[in-house]
């Protein structure tokens, strides 16, 4: 908005996302428009939600796999008898912080060795919830900390989902002490960088700043920006 008026970057796509936005349906398109109902998918909401089901399915198959790891101990194995795939999965997949339910109790066992098994399990895995990601508000800017002090034990990174509104602005600064790599998820933005120098940053693209280096970034673009920041060692933003 420059003035009260809405101005477009570069040429209309024709996409309707404004007209359908508005809350107040003051941007027509001629009277094609005039008194029809609008729609937004409901499928986009401004912060996705993890997939729960999903999500229990997920820890319901670890907990499968370790029953099955359990019973293995039991039963003699043949030297070049193949893993499951329930094992092949597991193991493909170790390292990783999934999302979880939080209704599941990752504590309930069925037995002793299982119960260890569990606690191995999650001396070398951690699950964040979503209930344990905390957000934090500034502006039009909306940061979702997936994982930080706040919520993990991780020491050396921290993972942050930033939705910026149209037109917000993240102005400049620098970190003397981290480095940061963002991945841009949704829309089109502006990267405000040293010297007033600016650069284009599109879904899709990767970008990395060393320690000190002066960065920031703004939405140019028709809806919400979207952008996935890694920051190591981690940053307490809650001070920020």
């Amino acid at each position: 908005m420059q003035d009260g008026k809405p101005v477009w970057n570069g040429r209309c796509q024709q996409c309707m996302s404004c007209i359908m936005r508005c809350p107040v349906q003051a941007i027509q398109c001629g009277a094609g428009t005039r008194k029809r109902r609008r729609y937004v998918n409901p499928n986009e909401p401004v912060a996705p939600a993890v997939g729960m089901q999903a999500a229990q399915t997920r820890v319901t198959s670890i907990h499968n796999l370790i029953r099955e790891q359990t019973m293995e101990q039991s039963v003699p194995q043949t030297q070049n008898q193949p893993m499951s795939d329930a094992r092949q999965i597991f193991f493909a997949s170790a390292g990783k912080t999934l999302p979880v339910d939080s209704s599941v109790d990752m504590t309930h066992t069925t037995s002793a060795v299982e119960k260890t098994a569990i606690d191995g399990l999650q001396n070398n895995v951690e699950f964040i919830a979503q209930k344990d990601i905390h957000v934090l508000t500034k502006d039009d800017l909306i940061s979702r900390q997936l994982l930080s002090p706040l919520n993990s034990q991780a020491k050396r990174v921290a993972l942050t989902e930033i939705h910026l509104h149209l037109g917000a602005v993240q102005e400049r600064h620098v970190y003397a002490s981290a480095e940061q790599i963002w991945y841009a998820l949704r829309g089109t933005a502006t990267l405000l960088l040293a010297e007033d120098k600016e650069c284009a940053f599109v879904a899709g693209d990767v970008v990395r700043f060393a320690e000190n280096a002066v960065h920031g970034i703004k939405n140019t673009g028709t809806d919400e920006f979207v952008y996935l920041s890694v920051t190591t060692p981690p940053v307490d933003f809650t001070s920020v």
